[in-house]
């Protein structure tokens, strides 16, 4: 008992190391261009916070519960003055870092808990060398603070549906004030506590009384976190109120914005399944899940059994909760990742042990072999962007007129090349509705020596969408087939691990935003002579 004790004991360290290890690799990426725009808007909305002045962070489309958390300890970093934008930029990422690999020892211990310590390995495990784990821990953003306090609270919850306790009541109202506190959009688990206890009070008959104080005990808690730890919802209203207005709007497609463009007339589920999972997961551990839940309903006397019941039931709130909106970025699909782990752990556990052990070597290797060729991909590599920069100096005048598209960070890098005034950013966005945008196109061309297209967004887009954009299609088109006078001259490369961790194509294969922000494929044109 004591050998196996001392070799789970073992096993879990190097789990620990190797997940820490890939999570905190590179974390200063993209310096000191911070590329990644959700990471600037959260950066931007804490550098404007100054204590106890002004704290209010005129930002609502995430919570304020981490914003405070990254300001106040990028304040004491700093030794108490004002933190710069580098700082909390750093400190974000450290979080994600951290909340990481939180996430990975939850799992051990929620997995041994609810299942037994083969499964809380194995999904610890699997949650170490996951793409899109060790991906958002080298964001500043919030995905990993609602990917650990989601796992929480489920971890709670099943227990409190096992059995009531009053103080696991108290303690799911808790995690629910902080989980809404990071996000609004995580209002779709917190109803659960609440129909188990709807229950309880028609199945035992409990008096009107006790259910109302029971309601009263989780929602008070969860409310005043909430209210705490985003005190500019009450106090500036109307702000928070038109932000929801906008966010809610840009996600179900009501409002068009530019940079949601390329889900026109994607098809919901099928679409995850394509271009999101085969790189959060890998595609094995996918095919290898879907595998799994096709088993378990078909022998579910076998396979689903109550602990595996109450993951799918989550599993499914948090992917359907997102699935059916019109933008489908994989960063909403990122919570659900444990659940898919501790899932895949337990039904492997379940399987006879002849193809167990083979099936679980496999797996855990294919999932290194993949978290490898990401990091080599992105963090070992130079930044695209600086590496064309790169590139194209002294290949060139640096006189020259260019021409490029907007709203992109990925053109900054640039700036060292050309001098900024010789940098001229066309809305190739509005090209279908805006009619003298062809115009202006056209005239600078004219006088442009080079074309920079700094990422993919709008080439994947724009290239074979004809029936929906015809004339940015046909303006992509063309300028790839060289029709419009230029040429390709540089195409940031993809070897043998780009190829694997991004399905053979960076550009086509995967959702836009898993690597248009880390990874994106930088395009050069110059004009013929």
């Amino acid at each position: 008992m004591v050998l196996k004790q001392k070799k789970v004991v073992a096993t879990f360290l190097i789990i620990l190391i190797l997940g820490a290890y890939l999570r905190f690799l590179n974390i200063t990426w993209g310096n000191p261009f911070f590329f990644h725009p959700d990471e600037n808007n959260i950066a931007y909305a804490i550098s404007n916070l100054s204590f106890p002045n002004q704290m209010n962070p005129h930002f609502f489309a995430y919570g304020s519960l981490p914003i405070y958390i990254i300001y106040f300890t990028s304040f004491m970093i700093n030794l108490f003055h004002q933190p710069p934008f580098q700082i909390i930029d750093y400190t974000s990422r450290f979080y994600s870092a951290i909340l990481s690999i939180g996430i990975m020892l939850s799992l051990f211990y929620i997995g041994k808990k609810i299942y037994n310590t083969a499964v809380g390995i194995l999904s610890s495990m699997l949650a170490a060398l996951s793409v899109g784990f060790i991906q958002y821990a080298h964001f500043g953003t919030f995905e990993m603070w609602l990917t650990f306090l989601s796992l929480w609270f489920f971890y709670v919850w099943y227990y409190f549906s096992q059995k009531y306790s009053w103080k696991r009541l108290l303690l799911l109202g808790i995690i629910g004030g902080l989980l809404l506190g990071t996000k609004v959009s995580l209002l779709v688990v917190l109803p659960l506590p609440l129909f188990f206890l709807f229950f309880q009070y028609q199945k035992k008959q409990e008096s009107i009384s006790f259910f109302s104080k029971n309601i009263l005990l989780y929602l008070l808690p969860l409310f005043l976190i909430f209210f705490i730890t985003n005190p500019f919802v009450l106090f500036d209203f109307s702000s928070f109120w038109s932000s929801m207005h906008y966010e809610s709007g840009v996600a179900l497609g009501t409002i068009p914005v530019f940079y949601t463009q390329g889900f026109l007339h994607t098809i919901p589920v099928i679409f995850q399944l394509l271009y999101v999972f085969p790189f959060l997961l890998n595609p094995f551990i996918l095919v290898a899940f879907c595998f799994s839940l096709f088993l378990s309903i078909i022998f579910f006397k076998r396979y689903l059994r109550r602990e595996s019941t109450f993951v799918l039931i989550f599993l499914g709130i948090l992917f359907f909760s997102e699935t059916f909106f019109f933008v489908k970025w994989t960063r909403y699909m990122v919570p659900t990742l444990p659940f898919i782990y501790l899932f895949l752990a337990s039904f492997l556990t379940k399987i006879p042990r002849r193809i167990q052990s083979l099936t679980v070597f496999a797996l855990v290797l294919i999932s290194l072999f993949y978290s490898f060729a990401y990091v080599k991909t992105v963090f070992l590599s130079p930044d695209t962007r600086v590496q064309a920069a790169s590139w194209l100096q002294g290949q060139t005048n640096p006189q020259e007129q260019i021409l490029t598209e907007p709203y992109d960070l990925g053109i900054l890098p640039f700036n060292n090349v050309f001098s900024q005034e010789n940098i001229k950013q066309i809305d190739f966005y509005s090209l279908d509705t805006t009619p003298l945008v062809q115009k202006t196109i056209n005239e600078a061309m004219e006088s442009s020596a080079l074309i920079i297209l700094p990422s993919q967004r709008l080439v994947k887009s724009r290239l074979g969408s004809s029936h929906l954009l015809p004339k940015s299609s046909q303006f992509y088109t063309s300028l790839f087939s060289g029709k419009l006078g230029y040429k390709k001259i540089y195409q940031t490369p993809c070897d043998i691990f780009c190829k694997i961790v991004y399905m053979g194509d960076p550009v086509f294969h995967v959702e836009e935003t898993v690597n248009v922000f880390d990874r994106p494929t930088v395009f050069i044109f110059q004009k013929n002579i």
